[in-house]
C-alpha cells in the first residue's frame, strides 16, 4: 500500500528495483555518467568485428576489450543491440554455422569429441581481463 503512494514503479517494488535505484544514485553522487558515447574509433573496431562475428568468441571479446577499453558488459550489450538491428543477417549466418557444424559432426569418428571445446571456468579469466582494462584506464595517458 505504501509503495503505491511513495513509488512511481507501480504496485510492486522488487529488491532489484531498489538495488538498481541505489546503484544509480551512488554513481550519480560520485559524478560518474550513466552512459558515455563510444568514440568513432571504438565503433569502427566493433563494426569490423560484427561484420565477421555476430556472436564473438572469448578470444575476440578479449581483443575487443583490449583495443576499445570497453567493458565486457558494454561490448556484449553493443553486439546484442546490433543483432536486434539486423536480424536477417544473423539468421543467414546462424543457418550457415548450423550447416557447417552438421558437416563437421558427420566427419567425426564414433566416440570422437569435437575440437575446440573449452571446458575451463571463464569467470577467473574475465576478472583478469577486466582488471587489466581497469589498470590501462587508470594510467595517466587514458584519464
Amino acid at each position: 500500500m505504501i509503495s503505491l503512494i511513495v513509488s512511481d514503479l507501480g504496485p510492486e517494488v522488487t529488491s532489484q528495483n531498489v538495488g538498481s535505484w541505489f546503484a544509480k544514485r551512488a554513481k550519480r553522487e560520485a559524478g560518474q555518467p550513466r552512459m558515455t558515447r563510444k568514440t568513432p574509433e571504438q565503433l569502427a573496431i566493433l563494426d569490423e568485428s560484427f561484420a565477421r562475428y555476430a556472436y564473438p568468441g572469448n578470444e575476440e571479446l578479449i581483443r575487443l576489450i583490449r583495443t576499445t577499453l570497453l567493458s565486457k558488459r558494454q561490448i556484449d550489450a553493443w553486439f546484442c543491440h546490433q543483432r536486434k538491428k539486423f536480424p536477417q543477417l544473423i539468421e543467414a549466418r546462424e543457418i550457415q554455422k548450423y550447416v557447417s557444424a552438421l558437416e563437421a559432426a558427420a566427419a567425426l569418428q564414433p566416440g570422437e569429441k569435437p575440437k575446440g571445446l573449452n571446458t575451463h571456468p571463464l569467470e577467473k579469466m574475465w576478472k583478469e581481463v577486466e582488471a587489466e582494462r581497469q589498470q590501462t584506464l587508470a594510467r595517466p595517458s587514458h584519464s
